[in-house]
């Protein structure tokens, strides 16, 4: 078998295990939400651009009408963007180091264990690595060649716009672009930074657009709501370094090893490795946000990725198997079949009774976020719920998750909802009148309220009563699981 065949071998196995993740998981919350927005397309939304939801739409526009598990075709996206990131990544590593052959240990290598643990689940995530990745090997083409190819400047220009309409974190890497750019060639930059400002300014006038008709809702969120109320926390802190270490803690050991090596051998950096050093400052800032506001674990990744290929271009050069690619390809493959497990099945309730054993907390097994919902129109039918009942919940990972499972048969919308808000969701106004944003609204018909143990705000429709449908909450496995909670609600 053939290097490069090897190196493909290892992304078509990645790829197999996102598959199977994807067709036998129930969708999450901000999965099922994504699946809303692309219900109602648009130019944006409350808290993302657009992409997102344009590729689940796509997707069942093209598969919808085959025989597939309904959370395979909306995230069947996500898996071939992560599996096209992953072959640029290879693709770059050949023609940096002229070798038409890749060992298939180096696929390891690049493969970012919380990317390759995750990227079955659709999230904007994949649009902006993608994205990334495109605008990394077009500038580094136009870099090692000084003489930019019109292919080169489109695949530039459309990763600075995929990236951007994906999240809008991706300013980040079209700054690594243009530093790189500016400080690694002489006669391309002009026609490169050209390139790369009408691919940002594409994304961008959707974005504005949208923006400023809705109270430029989505960049406050983003840019100020979201990192309010933040401060210097320490166990905060420290609680995300311990993520780092379980998503990308191998990553981080190679990449130190490689620091301190070239720390004493005090050799100046090649146009790669300093290429890679401008692809990783402007991200590192997601390695100190946390310490001052809150934050999730996979923002970094986009830090520990081109950490991940200058590991990967080591272990080339090198022409050895070393000991942190060793570690790095086991700790990857520990960290899938966790992932798998702890997905598939209640391992962490499991092994919390067999540890203390007391009765484990169901809200701690990432487990229980991916089941239950499944049985919500099974519940409604048994309690005898007209058909015609809409679904209403108050928080929109409840709402949304209750939309995924009941469609078509149900319709469910969000509310209490923004104005900006309500425009995302189905409009229910022969079943509630809307009171003001923020404010419960009024029942004319009787509607179904949903809640889960996560989100168990209860229902406060003025002047109407609420009566107990039933509950999912089966145990799995022995173990208790995350209670959801349907209420039949009527007008007094």
């Amino acid at each position: 078998m053939s290097g490069r065949s090897g190196s493909h071998l290892g992304v078509a196995a990645l790829v197999v295990y996102w598959l199977v993740q994807a067709a036998t998981l129930g969708i999450s919350d901000d999965e099922a939400y994504y699946w809303v927005l692309s219900r109602s397309p648009a130019l944006g939304y409350t808290y993302h651009p657009p992409m997102v939801a344009w590729l689940i739409r796509a997707s069942d526009f093209l598969f919808g009408w085959l025989p597939l598990p309904r959370e395979l075709i909306v995230r069947l996206p996500g898996v071939a963007l992560s599996a096209a990131a992953l072959l640029l990544a290879l693709k770059w590593l050949r023609e940096v180091t002229g070798r038409r052959e890749i060992p298939a240990s180096v696929t390891a290598c690049v493969a970012v264990p919380g990317l390759a643990a995750l990227s079955w689940m659709m999230v904007p995530d994949h649009s902006l690595i993608f994205g990334w990745m495109l605008c990394f090997v077009a500038s580094w083409r136009i870099i090692a060649r000084d003489k930019p190819r019109r292919r080169d400047l489109l695949m530039l220009g459309a990763g600075a716009a995929i990236g951007m309409l994906s999240k809008f974190s991706a300013i980040l890497f079209c700054l690594s672009a243009a530093a790189a750019l500016l400080l690694m060639t002489r006669r391309s930059r002009a026609r490169a930074m050209v390139a790369l400002a009408i691919g940002a300014a594409v994304a961008a006038i959707p974005i504005l657009v949208w923006n400023s008709k809705n109270h430029w809702a989505a960049l406050v969120y983003q840019l100020g709501s979201r990192h309010a109320g933040g401060g210097w926390d320490l166990r905060r802190y420290g609680t995300f370094w311990v993520t780092q270490l379980l998503l990308a803690g191998s990553v981080g050991i190679a990449g130190a090893a490689l620091l301190a090596r070239r720390w004493r051998n005090g050799r100046r950096l090649e146009p790669a490795e300093k290429f890679l050093a401008l692809w990783a400052a402007p991200a590192g800032v997601f390695l100190v946000q946390p310490a001052y506001s809150p934050f999730k674990p996979h923002w970094a990744l986009v830090f520990w990725l081109p950490v991940a290929l200058a590991c990967a271009l080591e272990q080339l050069r090198s022409g050895a198997w070393t000991l942190p690619a060793r570690v790095h390809a086991a700790f990857l493959v520990l960290l899938l079949a966790l992932g798998f497990g702890a997905t598939q099945w209640p391992l962490t309730s499991l092994a919390s009774r067999w540890w203390n054993g007391a009765t484990p907390n169901p809200l701690w097994d990432v487990s229980n976020d991916l089941s239950g919902w499944s049985e919500l129109c099974e519940l409604l039918g048994r309690a005898g719920v007209p058909a015609d009942a809409p679904i209403v919940g108050s928080r929109y990972q409840t709402a949304a998750q209750a939309a995924f499972a009941a469609w078509p048969g149900r319709v469910a919308t969000l509310s209490p909802a923004s104005e900006v808000e309500k425009k995302e969701w189905p409009a229910l106004e022969d079943w509630i009148r809307e009171e003001g944003p923020g404010r419960w609204p009024r029942l004319l018909r009787p509607v179904v309220y949903v809640s889960d143990d996560r989100y168990g705000e209860p229902p406060r429709f003025p002047n109407a009563s609420c009566v107990p449908a039933g509950t999912i909450d089966s145990p799995r496995f022995g173990v208790a699981r995350k209670g959801i909670h349907a209420l039949f609600c009527s007008p007094r």
